[in-house]
């Protein structure tokens, strides 16, 4: 995906279960060892996978995992191997390779490249020009850019990438409707969402910047028909931002709003990205899993 200068390898690879990469802004944090390890053998996601199984932890003398912070941010590392995993096994099934990971290889992705595209759409393509504009707003507020950026870092980009989501789940992915109302709902989600008290530094000017650019440069690749927008149908659109907010995450386990709209989707879509043993565990470390509601649009379920 290109690097930033002195951008830090931890932020690349979700080293840890924080951002505060003043770099970026979080706009990248992770995403390019997901895509590596997407892109990677097999037999790596397999090894990956079952070092992360061992360090569960069950209760004594049963069979269900401990309720424990440490198992549900192993069990999250576990959605990601297992997107990742997913992601590649379509791929190749799409290249005519026998498949044997993904329940209904027949529908539409995406893979890693077109995940990439989306991903540079909005936000590595945006993130220099748009980290300028933040600086000078921010400047003109009184408060430290590099403040600011840092406070980014905490959870803002898969929020807004949420916003989106939330979006397509409510028009249907009927975008051209809601051209003019768009940047409010995002910014609505942003300002909402239940990380923003850790965003001290980050004003509603900042928030509707953000929001405006990356919406902006959305609906336009939507409108033009541009790659890869050109060959994402709405489900495989929604499967892409809910594997993005995944992947950028800083820790998916302590942000509720990317559990109820990207990952319990994911682990509902038909084509069958999470196993049913990491299901089970997820509402084994997870008690409140079951009890926040769910989006009615899960793509290929019957409800898109």
């Amino acid at each position: 995906m290109g690097e930033f200068r002195r951008h830090s390898p931890q932020c690349e690879n979700a080293g840890q279960l924080t951002c505060k990469c003043s770099n970026c802004g979080g706009s990248m944090h992770g995403l390019s060892g997901h895509l590596a390890m997407t892109r990677g053998p097999q037999e790596a996601r397999d090894q990956l996978r079952e070092k992360l199984v061992r360090n569960l932890v069950k209760v004594p003398r049963g069979l269900v995992l401990k309720e424990t912070q440490a198992n549900r941010g192993t069990m999250v590392r576990i959605c990601a191997v297992e997107l990742a995993d997913g992601i590649a096994a379509g791929q190749d099934s799409d290249h005519g390779k026998h498949d044997v990971r993904l329940e209904n290889p027949g529908v539409s992705g995406p893979d890693a490249d077109q995940i990439e595209a989306v991903a540079s759409l909005i936000t590595r393509n945006l993130w220099p020009e748009l980290r300028g504009a933040i600086d000078e707003t921010s400047a003109e507020s009184g408060i430290q850019p590099a403040a600011v950026r840092r406070e980014l870092a905490s959870h803002a980009w898969c929020d807004l990438i949420v916003g989106i989501i939330k979006l397509l789940e409510e028009t249907n992915g009927l975008l051209g409707d809601i051209e003019k109302i768009g940047r409010d709902r995002i910014v609505h989600a942003m300002t909402d969402s239940s990380m923003q008290e850790t965003r001290t530094q980050v004003n509603e000017k900042v928030i509707e910047l953000m929001a405006g650019r990356v919406w902006s440069a959305l609906f336009t690749a939507v409108k033009q028909a541009m790659p890869p927008l050109n060959v994402l149908d709405n489900d495989a659109l929604l499967r892409t931002l809910r594997i993005l907010a995944v992947f950028i995450c800083p820790a998916p386990q302590k942000h509720k709003e990317v559990h109820i709209h990207a990952l319990r989707p994911l682990g509902e879509d038909v084509r069958g990205y999470l196993t049913e043993q990491t299901k089970e565990h997820l509402k084994e470390a997870f008690a409140d899993w079951g009890t926040w509601s769910t989006p009615s649009t899960v793509p290929g379920n019957g409800t898109g």
